[in-house]
C-alpha cells in the first residue's frame, strides 16, 4: 500500500479531540503490570513523557511515554489500516473527556464495551431460537433474567451462545417433536449455572432416535463440564464424538479437549492466586494433543477461532515461549481490527511480561515495545542498554530497519540524553509520506530541540511538521502542541496569541494565559481574541496580577479596557472570603484607596482577601510541570505578594489598630486549616502559629476574631 494513502487511512477517521474549558478530565486507572500507568491524575499536555501517566491515555507516537500496550495496538492499527484511534475511540459512559493529542482507550472497560454488544446479539439470537422450538415466554424471560446478571466463572461461559449454539443444532436435527422441545428446555434451564448450582439437573428421557441421544449425551457432558467435573465431562465429551449428529460430533470434540485444560489447570488454581507452575504438565501434553485433533477434524470448524485462541493459554502454561510468540504474532496479523485491543492487552500480560528486553522475539514490533518500557525513566533495566546491543537484537529481521533505527534514537533521546546525536541524526529526514515510525522520529527530534532550549528551530520544525500533517488532525495537534510549547520557552507568546496564531488549541492556550503571559500579551488577548473563555481567563489574570504586584494604577488601567459585553463578571470566585465584621470596599474603590495610601492596614488587610488562592476559581489544579504549555517561567514583570505575606505584614506593623491585626491574625492562622499553608507559598511553622494564636487570644481578647478562633493548626 502507498505509504501516502496508508498514512491517511490511519488518521482520517479521527476527531474526536475534546477542549475541556478546565483541566483534563480525571483519568482511569490501568491495571496490567507490564503495561505500567503510574498514578493518575490530570496530565499535562507534554509530548515528552518518559514515562505513562495512565494507561488510558495514548500519545499517537512511539515513546517510552505511552503504555506498553498502546505502542504495539498503534503499531497493529497501522499494519491493519485502522484509524489512529483504533477501533474507536471511546466514547463510552466510562472514558473521562481527554486533552489532544491523547486518544483514549480503558483497556479494561473497552472489552466489556464490546461484550455487552455481543452478548445483546447473542441474546436476540437465543430469543429467535428457543420461541421457534416453541419455549414458553416465561421460561424464556427467567433465562434471560438469569444470563443478564453478574456470571462469574464457568457460569460465564455458560450464557448465551453455548445456550443458542445448542438450541440452533437441536432445531436443525432431525428427532422427535417432543424430544426437541424436552432437550431445550433442559439446555434453557442449565443456562448461566455452574457447580452446585447444577445439583439435580441432569438430561431428560428421550426416544431411541440416534440424534435425540446424541444431544442428550451432551448435554450430560455439559452439566458434568459446569459442575467442574471437568474428568467425568472429558469422557463423557469422548463417548459422544463419534455420533451421526454433525454439530454435536464437533461440540463433543472440542468441548473434550476444554475439559482437558480445565483440569490441567485445577492445580494450579489456589484461594488468592494461579501459580501456573503447578499445571499438570501430563494433562497439558493430552489438552494440546486433543486441540490439534479437533483442529485436524474441523480445520475450518465453529470453535476453531476459540481452540486457537486457547493454544495461547497452552503455551503460557507450558512456558513455552517461543510457540507461544509464534502464536501471538499469527493472532496479531490475522485479527480483525475490532479484537485488536483485547488481543494487545492479553499479548502484553501473557507474553511480553516474561520477555528480556534483548531477546530474541518473532517479531521486532514485540522487541520495539520491551525497549521502549525499557527506556523509562523508572524502573531502570537491570542491564543498560546500548546503542549495540539495541541494534543486535533485530538481527535476522529483513524488514526491522526502521524500527531498530528508532528505538536507538530513543535511547540516546530518553536514556543518554545525547540531544545533539538525536538532532544530527535526524537533521536529514524529510516529512513527505510520514508513517508511524517516521513521524516518531519526527517527533523525537521536536523533543531533542526542546531539551536544548534551541527555541527557533524548534519553532521551525514544528511549523514544517504541522504542514506535512494538516491532513491528519491527530498528528496535527501534536505539532501544534510542539509549536505552543516552543513559541511559549522562546519568549514569543505575542504571536501564539496574534490573529493568525499557528497555535488554536484552546487546552493549549489556556494555560499560557492563566501561569505565562505577560501583561503586554494579556491585553493583545482581551483586544482581538475571538473566545470568550480566553477573553475572561485574560481579564482576571490581568487584574489578580496587578493587584498582587501592588501596581494599582495598572489594574485602574486595565479595569477601563473596554469589555466585550459576553465576557461578564471581572472576576470568578470559588469561595466567599469577605466578613460582615469586617466590612472592604469592592475592589475597584479598593484599588483607588490603596493607590493613595498603599500601607494601609486595614486596605492591606481586605487585598489580601482579595488575592487569596482561595477566592479566584480556576480552571486548573496545578501550574503544569515540565515542558508543557503554562510551564514556563511567569513573563508578567514584578514581584506577587500572597494573601499570607500580606497578613504577615500586619500582624507585624506597631501601627495597625487592634481590630485589623486580630483580623490579621485570624486569617493567617486559618490559613492553615487543612494542614498546609492554603493562602500562599510560606512554610509558617507550628510554634510561630501557636505564638499568633496566644497573642489572638490574650492581647485582643475583645475582639469578635478572637472569639471566634478555638484552635491553632
Amino acid at each position: 500500500m502507498n505509504s501516502k494513502v496508508h498514512k491517511n487511512r490511519i488518521m482520517r477517521q479521527v476527531r474526536r479531540l475534546a477542549v475541556a474549558v478546565g483541566v483534563p478530565g480525571i483519568l482511569l486507572m490501568s491495571n496490567v503490570a507490564l503495561a505500567g500507568g503510574g498514578d493518575c491524575g490530570s496530565p499535562d499536555p507534554v509530548i515528552d513523557r518518559q514515562d505513562p501517566f495512565c494507561g488510558g491515555y495514548i500519545l499517537p507516537f512511539l515513546s517510552p511515554g505511552n503504555d506498553s500496550r498502546s505502542n504495539l495496538l498503534m503499531m497493529m492499527w497501522a499494519h491493519h489500516g485502522v484509524p489512529a484511534s483504533g477501533a474507536g475511540t471511546d466514547d463510552s459512559e466510562y472514558a473521562p473527556s481527554s486533552e489532544p493529542p491523547y486518544v483514549y482507550h480503558d483497556f479494561r472497560m473497552h472489552p466489556y464495551a464490546r461484550w455487552r454488544e455481543v452478548q445483546q446479539q447473542e441474546s436476540d439470537r437465543l430469543s429467535a431460537v428457543a420461541a421457534s422450538i416453541g419455549v414458553a415466554p416465561q421460561q424464556l424471560a427467567a433465562v434471560r433474567e438469569r444470563l443478564d446478571g453478574y456470571l462469574w466463572g464457568l457460569c460465564a461461559s455458560n450464557g448465551y451462545r453455548a445456550s443458542a449454539d445448542y438450541l440452533e443444532a437441536l432445531q436443525a436435527a432431525d428427532m422427535p417433536e417432543e424430544d426437541r422441545t424436552a432437550l431445550a428446555h433442559a439446555r434453557l434451564n442449565m443456562a448461566g449455572l455452574c457447580t452446585n448450582r447444577l445439583d439435580g439437573i441432569s438430561p431428560p428421557d428421550v426416544s431411541e432416535n440416534a440424534n435425540a441421544m446424541a444431544f442428550s449425551k451432551y448435554l450430560r457432558g455439559a452439566v458434568y463440564f459446569y459442575r467442574e467435573q471437568h474428568a467425568d465431562a472429558a469422557d463423557t465429551f469422548a463417548g459422544v464424538k463419534e455420533v451421526s449428529a454433525p454439530w454435536v460430533a464437533e461440540a463433543a470434540t472440542y468441548m473434550q479437549a476444554r475439559a482437558s485444560l480445565n483440569l490441567a489447570q485445577q492445580s494450579a488454581m489456589e484461594q488468592w492466586y494461579f501459580q501456573r507452575e503447578n499445571a499438570d504438565r501430563e494433562e497439558l501434553d493430552r489438552t494440546r494433543a486433543l486441540f490439534d485433533a479437533y483442529l485436524a477434524a474441523f480445520p475450518d470448524g465453529q470453535y476453531a477461532a476459540s481452540a486457537n485462541g486457547l493454544f495461547r493459554r497452552i503455551y503460557w502454561l507450558q512456558d513455552d515461549q517461543v510457540a507461544a510468540g509464534e502464536a501471538y504474532a499469527e493472532a496479531l496479523f490475522s485479527a480483525a481490527p475490532e479484537d485488536l485491543l483485547e488481543l494487545v492487552s492479553e499479548v502484553d500480560l501473557r507474553y511480553l511480561t516474561d520477555q528480556d528486553a534483548l531477546a530474541p522475539m518473532p517479531l521486532p514490533v514485540f522487541m520495539m515495545v520491551r525497549q521502549m518500557q525499557g527506556l523509562r525513566s523508572w524502573p531502570t533495566p537491570e542491564e543498560p542498554f546500548s546503542a549495540e546491543n539495541l541494534q543486535a537484537s533485530y538481527a535476522g529481521f529483513s524488514d526491522a530497519q526502521a524500527l531498530s533505527d528508532l528505538v536507538v534514537l530513543a535511547w540516546h533521546l530518553f536514556s543518554e540524553e545525547a540531544y545533539d546525536t538525536v538532532i544530527a541524526q535526524t537533521d536529514d529526514d524529510d516529512f513527505e509520506a510520514l508513517d508511524l515510525v517516521g513521524f516518531s522520529r519526527a517527533m523525537y527530534r521536536g523533543i531533542a530541540l526542546h531539551r536544548e532550549s534551541r527555541w527557533a528551530q524548534a519553532e521551525q520544525h514544528w511549523r514544517a511538521l504541522a504542514q506535512a500533517v494538516r491532513e491528519e488532525p491527530l498528528w496535527a495537534t501534536t505539532a501544534e502542541l510542539g509549536l505552543a510549547i516552543a513559541l511559549e520557552g522562546g519568549g514569543r507568546l505575542n504571536v501564539m496569541f496574534a490573529p493568525d496564531s499557528p497555535v488554536q488549541e484552546l487546552s493549549y492556550r489556556l494555560p499560557a494565559i492563566y501561569f505565562t503571559a505577560s501583561a503586554e500579551v494579556l491585553e493583545q488577548v482581551i483586544a482581538h481574541s475571538d473566545n470568550v473563555v480566553e477573553r475572561r481567563v485574560a481579564r482576571a489574570r490581568l487584574l489578580r496580577e496587578h493587584l498582587s504586584r501592588g501596581q494599582y494604577q495598572a489594574y485602574l488601567a486595565a479595569r477601563a479596557i473596554p469589555e466585550n459585553p459576553e465576557d461578564g463578571a471581572h472576576w470568578r470566585y470559588s469561595r466567599e472570603m469577605t466578613d460582615d465584621d469586617y466590612p472592604c470596599p469592592d475592589t475597584l474603590a479598593l484599588a483607588e484607596q490603596l493607590s493613595a495610601t498603599p500601607q494601609a492596614p486595614r486596605l492591606l488587610n481586605c487585598l489580601a482577601n482579595v488575592i487569596d488562592p482561595r477566592r479566584v476559581d480556576s480552571p486548573f489544579t496545578h501550574r503544569p510541570r515540565g515542558h508543557s504549555p503554562g510551564a514556563f517561567p511567569n513573563q508578567f514583570e514584578g514581584s506577587p505578594r500572597s494573601a499570607m505575606s500580606v497578613y504577615m505584614a500586619v500582624i507585624e506593623r506597631e501601627d495597625a489598630a487592634p481590630d485589623d491585626k486580630a483580623y490579621a491574625l485570624y486569617r493567617a492562622i486559618n490559613c492553615y486549616l487543612r494542614g498546609s499553608n492554603r493562602c500562599g507559598s510560606e512554610q509558617v511553622e507550628q510554634a510561630t502559629r501557636a505564638r499568633w494564636f496566644s497573642r489572638l487570644k490574650n492581647r485582643h481578647a475583645d475582639t469578635v476574631w478572637a472569639e471566634r478562633q478555638k484552635y491553632y493548626w
